[in-house]
């Protein structure tokens, strides 16, 4: 858990609402790194899969080649 000691200045109500905008801010930052970290992970799931879809399909066009004839 968070404890923070508040000093008198900012029991202040327009550093409240500082706070409260750096609080909210840090939020979107944490939600925008969760959302790069998920894409991240989705495009790398995708280059995976083409890579092995791929690797079928060149392995299966070179044994079906008349090259090796």
């Amino acid at each position: 858990m968070n404890s923070t000691i508040y000093t008198e200045k900012q029991f202040n109500p327009s550093n409240r609402l500082t706070i409260a905008a750096k609080t909210a801010s840090e939020k979107q930052k944490t939600d925008l790194n969760q959302i790069l970290i998920i894409g991240r992970i989705v495009i790398l799931l995708l280059t995976v899969g083409l890579m092995g879809y791929t690797k079928d399909r060149l392995l299966n066009a070179i044994h079906h080649s008349s090259f090796w004839l």
